[in-house]
């Protein structure tokens, strides 16, 4: 064992003498801090959350200005001077005018009026007065009589939309909805049960139909909108999300999906996925791209730690040393696992770092996911701790195959090319085996990318893609539905074969 450990301790020497792996690093660095500063600064907040009384001034001011050159057009157009054409191009000029004139008009003069917020119910039914008498000047210039069946028909409903923000009804609104939805001709059944389920859903959790703040609205409505369609989809053994009939290994991920949300919702409507925010984006991209300068760091330790020193020649001051070759191929297989570490560790750190520190630690929040079919809830750092530590098993097969190689090819070139090839490429040849494997799913599992992912396997949660790991090797495809006993045993075997194949050639074969 002390052989062993002054090898391995001579191999992590030689590591931190390669400057191009410094270079690299430092280069990673950069580019991670560079990202998320990027994408910190361009965030922008849409609405200011702890208020939910929109300010009217710009919609307000812009009315009144678009309505200034409709007097101006109309003036115009009383010159009985005008040519033909003259009218008809002013004519075209006060229809646009008129209808941007309405939508300003309802969101600015209307709307205070009404005393309507952007977080109330009422503010969407602003956007349907909008489309109703654009409806209406669009007939009132194409010449339509006022008497008309149609014309009337839109006037009625006019009115009814009126009526519906002054009555401030939340109840009476969700009700005509439901209405509309059930005399709606082109929504199937499935469709029609998932939207009423959510329109009974939001009357539920909000019965004013005022929010607190837009994050407790955006929340509420995603959470019960995904929870109304999965429920919906499960009854009626359809897929809402992608269409046609659900398939067994799609209804146990909608079957998951459905404990996430509910759990979600239990949880409460301010509590937002870290991942579907900015904060959580920018973390995401930064270890992302952390991870792929990993690899490429340990590929090239890997593929020209052992063929490097046999082109040199170097290698023979080892083998004619009282050491045995297994334990030099030990040795040097054990400095690839604490570079891998410590790679792992360092970006975690650095992507945790500059993002706490740029968006905020507490502003990531917490993570819901499912552990052995039960939702956990954890601290968002913890969670992508997680998710790096099992990053670490397709680091591991990538770094053994370049290793394997090293040892065979005797060539550094060839060896790192090809596990970069296959690194880079792998996700478009599983790709193309996928598609030429449709109908024989069971063949899938024997991919070797099918099993690189181990923690959407442990730790599911419906955007498990967006982590460390998940962004590299998660979203490949949909591996959840092969057993993670299986992904073990798999990895295990390749990993045995590899060293085997590597060991052997390493003891058996003469060097030169």
């Amino acid at each position: 064992m002390h052989k062993l450990g002054a090898l391995f301790h001579n191999e992590i020497i030689k590591s931190r003498k390669k400057v191009s792996i410094y270079i690299i690093v430092i280069v990673m660095t950069v580019g991670m801090i560079g990202c998320s500063t990027f994408i910190k600064s361009t965030e922008y907040q849409d609405v200011i959350e702890d208020s939910y009384v929109v300010s009217y001034g710009e919609y307000l001011k812009y009315a009144e200005e678009l309505e200034n050159r409709i007097k101006e057009c109309e003036e115009a157009l009383a010159d009985d001077t005008l040519s033909p054409n003259e009218v008809s191009g002013l004519r075209e000029q006060l229809y646009n005018l008129e209808q941007e004139y309405i939508y300003y008009d309802i969101y600015g003069n209307y709307a205070k009026e009404q005393d309507v917020g952007t977080l109330s119910y009422r503010y969407e039914i602003l956007g349907e007065l909008v489309t109703v008498r654009q409806s209406v000047l669009d007939m009132e210039y194409s010449g339509v009589s006022s008497s008309s069946e149609e014309y009337q028909a839109l006037l009625e409903q006019l009115n009814e939309l009126e009526a519906a923000v002054k009555q401030n009804d939340y109840r009476q609104y969700i009700q005509d909805q439901i209405e509309r939805i059930e005399q709606d001709p082109t929504m199937s059944e499935a469709q029609k049960e998932a939207a009423i389920s959510y329109h009974n859903a939001l009357l539920g959790v909000c019965p004013t139909g005022e929010y607190a703040s837009y994050r407790e609205k955006s929340n509420a409505e995603s959470l019960l909108n995904q929870k109304a369609n999965i429920e919906a989809s499960l009854q009626n053994n359809v897929d809402l999300e992608r269409g046609g009939n659900l398939t067994p290994e799609r209804r146990s991920v909608l079957e998951k999906n459905l404990k996430l949300t509910e759990a979600k919702i239990q949880k409460g409507f301010l509590q937002e996925d870290p991942d579907n925010t900015t904060a959580g984006g920018a973390y995401t991209v930064a270890s992302s791209l952390g991870m792929v300068f990993s690899v490429v760091i340990l590929i090239i330790l890997a593929g020209s730690m052992m063929s490097h020193e046999m082109s040199t020649g170097t290698i023979k001051s080892l083998i004619i040393a009282p050491v045995k070759r297994w334990k030099i191929y030990l040795a040097k297989y054990l400095s690839l696992l604490a570079v891998m570490l410590a790679l792992v560790l360092y970006t975690y750190a650095v992507a945790s770092l500059t993002n706490g520190l740029l968006f905020g630690f507490r502003s990531f929040g917490e993570k819901i996911f499912l552990v052995s079919g039960e939702p956990v809830t954890l601290n968002y750092f913890l969670y992508q701790f997680f998710s790096a530590l099992c990053s670490i098993v397709p680091f591991l097969v990538f770094t053994t195959f370049a290793y394997t190689l090293s040892i065979v090819t005797k060539n550094t070139a060839a060896s790192v090319s090809v596990s970069m090839g296959l690194y880079l490429g792998g996700s478009f040849l599983h790709l193309l085996l996928v598609s030429n494997l449709a109908g024989y799913g069971y063949l899938i599992r024997f991919l070797p990318f099918s099993n690189l992912s181990f923690f959407e396997k442990i730790f599911y949660s419906s955007s498990s893609t967006e982590t460390i790991g998940g962004m590299l090797f998660g979203g490949i495809s949909e591996t959840g539905s092969v057993p993670l006993v299986f992904s073990v045993f798999y990895i295990i075997i390749i990993l045995v074969c590899m060293i085997s194949v590597g060991l052997d050639h390493f003891c058996r074969r003469d060097i030169k």
